[in-house]
């Protein structure tokens, strides 16, 4: 009986492989190459390394141990979505607690790898806007959150294989290539959310401040982030059987996002039930973003020093 139940219980992860596995050979690895290079843009992974030495995090980092972080780690609802965001001034922890997010969703994800859960995968993508090109706009935004995808599964990019030239693609197909504006891009992203071998996409995005406020394209990606979370709280009882169907085979995402408290994000994030809120101006976190904001002064003394010799 036990070299049959191991049979049995293996049964589905090898049946979830291989039809994944045919998937991703929908897509020739010459397909795959041109989409991932027509993305090219910031390295969000040496943006993370750097971010991880300058800022010598704390092996028990606060922010994981906060209700609204735990609640948003844990939940297991049924609508597709969750959103959390924190917020406060310059100097409060922002980033310090995105970079202990972002090594818990890894730390997360390698051991279910390690683990054959069984499940499908769990991906990770996440971006730090700054006013360095390939970081400050919002088609700089959703283009890297697209190449992450893709560089982590094949067969996301089946999704974007619109943004590659025509003399990448098959010359009888007369495909041109699309575009790299905002809307496209969001676009091949909530397509990909469509996708059937995928579990969960955690999509964290700091300083999202940082991007131009007139620029049409930054006003753009809030209206879509805007609409996206007023879709998630809806409640599924008062879907119809076709909406509520749509939903349940959408891609589950968990979104986190890091920023100053400006109006334009405010609007976007605030008073709505689906987002949760970690204002770090609460009273109730003073002694921890106390810590954070003395860390923040040292570091930039650190930097001032070093640029004045």
């Amino acid at each position: 009986m036990a070299p049959l139940k191991r049979v049995v219980h293996a049964a589905s992860l090898n049946a979830k492989e291989r039809f994944n596995s045919t998937r991703q050979s929908s897509i020739s690895r010459s397909d795959l190459t041109s989409v991932i290079n027509s993305l090219e843009g910031a390295d969000v992974e040496r943006r993370f390394r750097y971010i991880k030495q300058r800022l010598g995090l704390s092996p028990d980092p606060w922010i994981l141990h906060e209700p609204e972080c735990k609640a948003w780690f844990d939940s297991e609802r049924n609508i597709s979505d969750d959103y959390l965001w924190i917020h406060g001034r310059e100097g409060k922890g922002k980033t310090a607690a995105v970079t202990a997010v972002i090594n818990k969703i890894q730390s997360t994800i390698s051991r279910d790898e390690l683990n054959h859960t069984g499940r499908f995968p769990d991906l990770l993508t996440y971006f730090f806007c700054d006013q360095a090109p390939d970081y400050c706009t919002a088609e700089d935004v959703v283009k890297s959150l697209l190449r992450q995808l893709c560089q982590q599964q094949d067969v996301l990019a089946t999704y974007a294989k619109q943004f590659i030239s025509r003399n990448d693609q098959n010359r009888s197909s007369g495909n041109k290539k699309a575009a790299l504006g905002i809307e496209n891009l969001w676009q091949s992203l909530m397509d990909m959310l469509t996708e059937t071998t995928i579990g969960t996409i955690y999509f964290v995005l700091c300083n999202l401040h940082e991007l131009s406020e007139n620029d049409d394209s930054t006003n753009k990606l809030l209206s879509f982030i805007h609409k996206a979370t007023q879709d998630s709280g809806l409640d599924a009882e008062t879907d119809t059987g076709t909406e509520l169907a749509q939903r349940r085979k959408r891609v589950r995402t968990k979104w986190l996002f890091a920023t100053r408290d400006r109006l334009p994000i405010r609007r976007v994030l605030d008073e709505n039930p689906a987002v949760r809120n970690i204002d770090l101006s609460d009273a109730k976190y003073g002694d921890k973003v106390q810590r954070e904001l003395q860390h923040h002064a040292w570091t930039k003394v650190d930097g001032l020093q070093k640029q004045k010799g």
